[in-house]
């Protein structure tokens, strides 16, 4: 009889399982180690964030210069172009 339980419960996983069906702790470090499909994403999510870090500071150091600028840009086409 329990020879026959050890049949039933012996889960089916892959290869890499250690003695009587456990994975042991060593090899599934081994394979998050191996891993690596999280990596491109997250490489990408930091690119992105650096990326947006860069705008939001442009728009802080340049909003004053560039509404200014456009401020100046529309006083002169009001001048020339009659309303």
């Amino acid at each position: 009889m329990q020879q026959h339980c050890k049949a039933v419960l012996k889960p089916a996983l892959p290869s890499r399982i250690g003695l009587n069906g456990v994975l042991t702790m060593i090899n599934l470090l081994k394979a998050f180690g191996r891993d690596e499909s999280g990596a491109a994403a997250a490489e990408y999510a930091l690119i992105l964030a650096i990326i947006g870090t860069g705008i939001a500071g442009a728009s802080i150091v340049l909003g004053d210069a560039i509404g200014s600028t456009m401020t100046r840009a529309a006083g002169r086409m009001a001048t020339i172009l009659p309303a």
